[in-house]
């Protein structure tokens, strides 16, 4: 008698611990479906080579489930596992979803701020711009006399002929700029024409262009190009004041210019790599451009790259300025 009691106390608590387990294992085995998904951010900014972190949150707060991250534009900027790297100036549009729903963020990826004491171009006073990068126009901030850079109302730079065929399409931009910037810069190649050339040209809308500061302290002032390239052809870049109009060559051989030849001022190393030329305006007084007036008007600077089809031109920085002495 106290064997069989024994042995049916013993079958009651085996089934109470097998019916404790099951009811525990069932409840585990609950999911939480997902109803939502927000951003912890709706609007960010990166800079380039920098990164911005981004957290993903499912709704309702249990639910589970994969999250994959998406970017709109990945020359822009990338994202995995909601790492946001910026890549390049520009915006793009990061993306979470899970499942049916997703939310989405809008980057703005800026350029790092330029160290202008690595470059002493960037540390002098009154410049006068033609060309130039953001982020080292905002390094000269509160220095600029007069931006006389494109804005497509008043100020152009326009490709010859009117059909801006003598350029075409050059190298996409690809890397740094002459300041350590993924800005880009000035990219063409000659065209079949048979011939190249563009400008800096300045409407009268823009009214007087006054570069009399030039003039009255010639020996201040020079010229700032950045230009990089492989091949050994020359470039010819052009300076007008309204009254005349000087013609300098970059380059070791003369440039032909409509059957005249002329003589090269300076060159470059052409292995590829930015080099930054500065040329004195006291030199522009000797071909007779001496900005002794303000005018109007006028393409101020031009550039030719020859006639020879496949000749690359690639500029960076070009501007007028006084060195820091």
């Amino acid at each position: 008698m106290k064997t069989r009691s024994f042995f049916t106390l013993a079958m009651c608590m085996a089934f109470a611990v097998v019916g404790w387990s099951c009811g525990d294992s069932e409840e585990s085995s609950t999911t939480v479906e997902v109803s939502g998904i927000t951003l912890d951010k709706e609007t960010a900014s990166v800079e380039i080579e920098s990164t911005v972190v981004f957290k993903a949150i499912l709704e309702p707060k249990d639910a589970k489930g994969e999250i994959k991250w998406n970017s709109s534009n990945s020359a822009v900027a990338v994202v995995n596992q909601g790492v946001v790297t910026g890549i390049s100036a520009g915006k793009a549009t990061i993306a979470a979803t899970c499942g049916a729903y997703s939310a989405t963020c809008a980057v703005t990826v800026i350029s790092k701020a330029v160290d202008a004491s690595k470059y002493p171009s960037l540390q002098g006073s009154n410049y006068y711009v033609i060309q130039l990068g953001e982020s080292a126009r905002a390094a000269i901030a509160g220095k600029m006399v007069i931006d006389l850079g494109p804005d497509d109302v008043n100020k152009f730079n326009y490709v010859w002929p009117d059909s801006g065929n003598s350029f075409v399409g050059g190298p996409a931009p690809d890397g740094q700029n002459c300041y350590g910037q993924y800005e880009g810069w000035i990219s063409y190649m000659v065209g079949a024409l048979g011939w190249s050339g563009g400008g800096y040209t300045i409407s009268a809308g823009f009214g007087n262009i006054d570069m009399t500061d030039l003039f009255n302290h010639v020996n201040d002032y020079v010229f700032h190009i950045a230009l990089k390239a492989k091949h050994d052809k020359p470039f010819m870049f052009t300076f007008n004041d309204e009254t005349a109009e000087a013609k300098l060559v970059i380059g070791s051989t003369p440039f032909d210019d409509n059957g005249k030849s002329y003589q090269p001022y300076t060159n470059f190393t052409r292995n590829g790599e930015w080099h930054e030329i500065e040329i004195p305006v006291s030199a522009l007084n000797a071909l007779g451009v001496f900005y002794r007036n303000p005018f109007q008007n006028k393409t101020v600077f031009a550039y030719l790259a020859g006639g020879a089809a496949g000749t690359t031109l690639e500029y960076d920085a070009v501007f007028f300025y006084k060195p820091q002495k």
